[in-house]
């Protein structure tokens, strides 16, 4: 244990000497360790290791070898010292990978040798959208776009949202079959969409919805990945669902929030108003669960099982209207948040830090620096911003 510890600091002042906040006393303790192990530090300043190791980090799924790491070791008490093994391979493999990439920037003359806060802006209205015949057309502040669908739907966007409107029925182009149409948010954005039934939705950064161009049939279904929050138009004949790759919800008329991003492992759908179905649950599709207001359902990945609690559903849709609410949130679930707001590169120097908890509001339209000064003030971690890269650690 002593050893592994010993690794984690040693990779912790690599990174501080890298970026130039290494305290006098660190640096002897470093350069006794770089006497002792020569080549491993020269091994971290060839260039040519860069790749091969950020290749091998791309390759790791946490998620996975996780998963893996519980099923062969399918015990009631896993031992510490084996948890903590398996999560060092991966940071230490993650902060000498960050290491080298400075260590090249710099070689390269790309970055100053002092620590430079850049303003990092927070997200906007932007959005890809994909039309049926595949065009694919950027949608942006200021950006006054009217289109027309082949069956002749009009599209409108005014640089607030975009919204459709439906023809009418005897002018519909009879041959042709239904049409889809793809709305994809990126980092650093989001988009306000309303649906040909009046249904409005709040699409978040790195979110896609998959709707048709006109709704038929007996329900009304759309295809969503991320995050979105739904104010659907009441239609008691025409069932309204959502789809995402592990379970359905269907409602007639009401607002929700759901989170079901691909690289999270738990989904989240929270009822802020009326009532909705959850079924065709993955793994378990004979299960169906109704949510009342202020109900949150959670479905876990890993282990397929499904959580109902009671919440302030206001506090998981308040992004829709300019802040961040989180009550006793851990830094490394807010974090990977920001990330997708602010496009940045979130690395956790220290682990403890990851589970340090915060509740509060935060303002979800100021820079990042105004995000960063409110969390460094109230709690024990500090930062150090280069660029689009963000290193917390224990203060």
């Amino acid at each position: 244990m002593e050893k592994l510890f010993k690794q984690f600091f040693i990779a912790k002042l690599l990174i501080k000497e890298v970026f130039g906040q290494i305290s006098p006393e660190q640096q002897e303790e470093l350069d006794l360790w770089k006497e002792k192990n020569q080549e491993t530090y020269n091994f971290l300043y060839d260039s040519k290791n860069f790749e091969d190791r950020k290749v091998k980090l791309a390759n790791v799924d946490i998620s996975e070898e996780w998963r893996l790491f519980q099923k062969r070791n399918n015990k009631k008490h896993i031992s510490i010292f084996r948890v903590f093994k398996y999560a060092a391979s991966i940071i230490i493999l993650l902060s000498l990978t960050t290491l080298t990439y400075w260590r090249i920037s710099q070689k390269n003359g790309d970055y100053a040798n002092e620590i430079v806060s850049l303003e990092i802006p927070h997200g906007e209205k932007k959005a890809e959208l994909i039309l049926s015949n595949g065009k694919s057309i950027q949608l942006t502040p200021g950006l006054f776009k009217k289109l027309r669908e082949v069956d002749g739907t009009f599209i409108s966007n005014d640089s607030l949202m975009l919204s459709y409107q439906e023809i009418e029925e005897d002018n519909k182009q009879k041959s042709i079959p239904d049409l889809h149409n793809e709305l994809r948010v990126a980092h650093g954005g989001e988009y306000f969409l309303i649906l040909c039934d009046g249904t409005k939705v709040w699409l978040n950064s790195l979110s896609t919805l998959k709707y048709p161009v006109k709704f038929s049939g007996k329900e009304r279904i759309v295809e969503l990945t991320g995050e979105a929050y739904f104010e659907v138009a009441h239609d008691p004949e025409h069932r309204f669902v959502v789809k995402n790759r592990d379970y359905d919800i269907r409602v007639l008329g009401t607002c929700f929030n759901i989170s079901c991003y691909d690289d999270d492992d738990e989904l989240v759908t929270t009822l802020v108003k009326g009532n909705v179905e959850i079924a065709n649950i993955k793994g378990a599709p004979d299960k169906e669960f109704n949510l009342l207001v202020n109900d949150q359902l959670i479905f876990n990945r890993l282990n397929r099982s499904i959580k109902i609690q009671k919440v302030d559903a206001k506090t998981f849709s308040s992004w829709t209207e300019g802040s961040f609410i989180f009550e006793n949130e851990s830094l490394e679930k807010i974090f990977h948040k920001l990330e997708r707001w602010y496009n940045i590169n979130v690395f956790f120097i220290e682990n403890d830090a990851r589970y340090f908890e915060f509740t509060g509001i935060l303002p979800r339209l100021e820079s990042f620096e105004v995000i960063l000064n409110m969390l460094e003030t109230i709690s024990e971690v500090e930062f150090t911003v280069k660029d689009q890269t963000i290193l917390i650690s224990v203060k």
